[in-house]
């Protein structure tokens, strides 16, 4: 007991103790796991559906503008 006391004691005092292990973050490519980019395919349908909306809106005001000419 007194050797675990001591060793947990001074645990910040050995020369390992200021190294940290770190693993990598990055999934092997022949990983099970799925890929999950729903979020992704949902901004993206966003983002066509905001410019085919601009789009339609510009139409129109050039189609005003030309029928105002007239």
């Amino acid at each position: 007991m007194d050797v675990y006391e001591q060793k947990h004691n001074f645990r910040f005092e050995e020369k390992q103790a200021a190294y940290l292990t770190t693993h990598a973050r990055d999934a092997p490519e022949d990983s099970m796991r799925r890929v999950d980019d729903k979020r992704k395919q949902q901004r993206l349908t966003a983002q066509e559906k905001r410019d085919q909306d601009k789009l339609k809106r510009k139409e129109e005001i050039n189609k005003l503008k030309a029928l105002k000419r007239e």
